[in-house]
């Protein structure tokens, strides 16, 4: 049986969690998501803050030369100010409107904002970038590398099902368009919550956009099926120490790492072809 060619586009998990990455394609680097600086903070003093339980193996100093960023979120665990803050405002920004605003406001100078099923070109046409509809306030990308047609999606937050369906033929047309097997993407790296938010006594409907962050893995075992990627990779599984009033009296926040075996078995069970291979080894291109 003749094998598949090698893997062309190279990836690397900038923390035990894989919620920031490192990419290689087309022969340049690009880092998706930037929380590499701790910690974060949300809405007033006090009100949450959190911080990885093991540091990010990049600090935003140490990162190798990076010649684009894509921001899924505005949210300070996949846009963090003080980390872009040290980045090179050079650096083109592709990014979700919200983001693409902060970046703005921190003074990057090439920034191109992409709603649900825009496209751009990168390094004059070597890669493309596609935004697709997620769930919450994030947006999950697929970069297609134009010299091997290799494709990969990011979603740290899951692809909405709905949007998908209503969308597929225009979003995944030209160079996105599924190949001779029905393949959007080669690698899909996906984020493996149930949920985030789990409010005290309130019906997950009565919170809206709050309440549904992330899917169900059911749900998102359905677009692994869709998708049919050559490999799956869990994306967007940190560990983190959360503090404030929030944490304290409103919410519950479990670790990412709770519905790793959930997500393993929902997706084996339920999308069976493409291979499972879970979190990625840290600082280790693959």
């Amino acid at each position: 049986m003749k094998s598949e060619k090698p893997f062309s586009i190279r990836l690397m998990a900038c923390d035990r969690g894989a919620s920031v990455w490192l990419i290689e394609l087309a022969g340049r680097t690009l880092l998706f998501d930037a929380w590499l600086d701790d910690p974060y903070f949300s809405g007033p003093a006090g009100f949450f803050s959190a911080h990885r339980s093991e540091p990010a193996l990049f600090s935003a100093s140490s990162l190798p030369p990076v010649d684009a960023l894509v921001l899924s979120s505005a949210e300070q665990d996949h846009a963090h100010p003080c980390t872009l803050a040290k980045l090179d405002r050079g650096i083109p920004v592709y990014a979700r409107p919200e983001a693409a605003r902060l970046a703005a406001r921190l003074g990057f100078a090439q920034i191109t904002a992409l709603a649900p099923g825009q496209r751009a070109q990168l390094w004059n046409g070597d890669a493309s970038l596609l935004a697709l509809e997620g769930y919450g306030r994030n947006t999950p990308f697929v970069m297609r590398e134009q010299a091997t047609g290799e494709r990969v999606c990011i979603a740290q937050h899951g692809v909405n099902a709905r949007w998908l369906t209503k969308h597929s033929r225009s979003a995944f047309s030209g160079e996105f368009a599924p190949d001779a097997a029905g393949r959007l993407t080669d690698t899909l790296c996906i984020g493996v919550h149930t949920t985030l938010l789990r409010p005290l006594g309130l019906p997950r409907w009565v919170l809206g956009d709050a309440g549904t962050i992330l899917p169900d893995p059911l749900e998102s075992a359905a677009i692994v099926a869709r998708f049919s990627p050559r490999r799956v990779l869990f994306s967007h599984a940190t560990r983190e120490v959360e503090q404030g009033f929030a944490v304290r009296h409103l919410l519950r926040y479990p670790s990412a790492h709770d519905d790793l075996g959930h997500a393993q078995r929902a997706f084996r069970e339920n999308a069976p072809g493409p291979r499972i291979a879970g979190l990625p080894a840290p600082a280790a291109w693959f």
